[in-house]
């Protein structure tokens, strides 16, 4: 909707959803978006989203640990998280604001600052446990079941920019800055910061290269993790044999042999191992074939 014309628009929308494990969802979105000059833009949203529990958080049985519960004759204590079939959906209302600035060809500039509110975040109830003995084979049951228990919140900016220094050479840096509360900030690096370069060359060759950097992450849940500062360097080539045609070499994670990463149901570490891999992308004319 226009409000103002050429100045002033504000566009809504919402998208309607049925599970079967919370119902009816409505998932509603504002944007309003000011152009107070043709190169530059202000915009603003406000949005509503939900995540409906997983098969693991409804309806499943989880065993983490198995230990004695005495000396023997004994059974063993067995430890498990459960799903909860009256888990409701997590739900998000989320807040941003951004401002955009294009000089020609040659420059633009993007910010965006964001707050995020999360309420009924599903977790494993650590407290309010639900213990049972079962008889054949003996052994004694905690249960930790799912539960919508936590709040929390994330807040944070991203800048970015795009700057031709020369006509052929592209060079776009970003930072992005996040903080939050409560377990939000799980394996979640604070501070990031890239580096992109595209430089076209003669004989319609072209070479790109990207720093990544993102700042340690230590987290203390089931067990204490800690993934050291990561420095990522990537460096690629391609060429435009044809029009519609290019082949392209890439080598990733080149700063080291390998480096960890946080992943997995349980936030174990895994390594990213140094790779090379080629490239060959073949596009039909999309005004005439209009696919890839």
């Amino acid at each position: 909707m226009s409000i103002v014309p050429d100045r002033l628009r504000i566009i809504g929308g919402s998208k309607f959803e049925h599970n079967t494990y919370t119902g009816f969802e409505i998932q509603p979105q504002l944007r309003a978006v000011w152009t107070p000059a043709k190169n530059q833009n202000v915009w603003g949203s406000v949005s509503r989203s939900v995540r409906t529990p997983t098969r693991n958080e409804h309806d499943n049985f989880l065993t983490f640990m198995t230990m004695p519960s005495g000396p023997p004759p004994a059974p063993p204590l067995v430890m498990a998280f459960v799903g909860n079939p009256h888990a409701h959906a997590e739900h998000l209302i989320a807040y941003e604001l951004g401002y955009r600035y294009q000089y020609q060809d040659t420059f633009s500039f993007d910010a965006a600052a964001y707050y995020n509110s999360y309420t009924d975040l599903l977790y494993p109830d650590m407290v309010n446990t639900i213990t049972s003995f079962n008889p054949d084979p003996p052994y004694i049951l905690v249960a930790f079941p799912f539960t919508n228990q936590s709040r929390a919140q994330t807040h944070g900016l991203e800048v970015s920019t795009k700057w031709r220094p020369m006509r052929r050479w592209l060079l776009s840096p970003s930072v992005t800055e996040v903080r939050g509360t409560g377990n939000s900030m799980w394996a979640t690096p604070t501070h990031e910061f890239t580096v992109q370069s595209q430089l076209d060359l003669p004989q319609h060759f072209e070479f790109n290269s990207a720093l990544y950097h993102a700042n340690a992450v230590h987290v203390l849940g089931m067990t204490a993790i800690s993934v050291p500062t990561l420095n990522r360097v990537d460096l690629g080539t391609s060429w435009r044999a044809v029009p519609g045609l290019s082949v392209g070499v890439w080598g990733r994670n080149l700063q080291s042999e390998r480096h960890v990463e946080v992943g997995g149901a349980f936030l174990s570490t895994g390594e990213v191992r140094r790779s090379v891999g080629v490239k060959i992308t073949w596009e039909f004319d999309p005004e005439k074939k209009g696919t890839k």
